[in-house]
């Protein structure tokens, strides 16, 4: 797993990404973003607004949603964020 502190430029609290894999039902090995507050991190009884799951286009990855992912992240929200099958750091066709 990959780690990184994003500083955002306005006055929103840090957000942290992470990246990761899991194995599909076929084997493949799909990759994955995941941006949160970095003070909601590790906090007991911490509650996010929600959850959103970005998709990117066509043949992009999930990276080039990082602004989006940041500025929800920043307002409380967790973003997920996978590379869909043969696209950015995700296997497959």
């Amino acid at each position: 797993m990959i780690d990184h502190v994003a500083h955002l430029d306005d006055d929103r609290s840090h957000v942290r990404m992470t990246e990761s894999r899991f194995a599909a039902g076929d084997g493949s090995a799909l990759h994955y973003r995941q941006w949160r507050s970095a003070a909601a991190r590790g906090r007991a009884g911490q509650i996010t607004r929600g959850a959103v799951i970005a998709l990117h286009r066509g043949h992009e990855h999930a990276g080039r949603l990082a602004e989006l992912a940041e500025r929800l992240a920043g307002e409380g929200w967790t973003v997920f964020a996978p590379d869909l099958r043969g696209h950015g750091h995700s296997e497959g066709e």
